[in-house]
């Protein structure tokens, strides 16, 4: 996110397109029909009444971070969504360029390699 913005920036892009992450907890979605039994247990009873949002939620909050003007021009930041969405610090490597060019190469990498597998599955 950091790299990225920091891509647009140097493109003259970064007035134009807003780049920011929403770190969320434990969300209760149809994923959990995959969960082993002990889980389908466990999560509801021990993570829910404490810590688990409604898709709802995450979906307004999202909106919100996608739609609101008050968040244009805050490129490269952090919100976390626990009992409220709110801004979160980003620290440490997150703004270290050579970190973020390994990531990024790392990341483009990985797209080519699974562009490349979908190839092989089509043809």
């Amino acid at each position: 996110m950091v790299e990225q913005s920091r891509r647009l920036s140097a493109a003259r892009l970064g007035s134009r397109v807003t780049v920011t992450a929403l770190k969320l907890g434990s969300v209760h979605t149809n994923v959990r029909r995959q969960f082993p039994l002990w889980m389908k247990i466990a999560v509801p009873l021990l993570l829910d009444p404490f810590i688990t949002l409604s898709a709802d939620i995450v979906a307004a909050s999202a909106e919100r971070l996608l739609l609101a003007s008050d968040f244009e021009g805050k490129s490269g930041a952090l919100f976390t969504q626990i009992k409220r969405m709110k801004s979160a610090p980003v620290t440490g490597r997150t703004f270290d360029p050579q970190e973020g060019q390994r990531l990024w190469e790392l990341s483009e990498r990985l797209v080519e390699d699974a562009l490349g597998a979908t190839r092989c599955s089509e043809g």
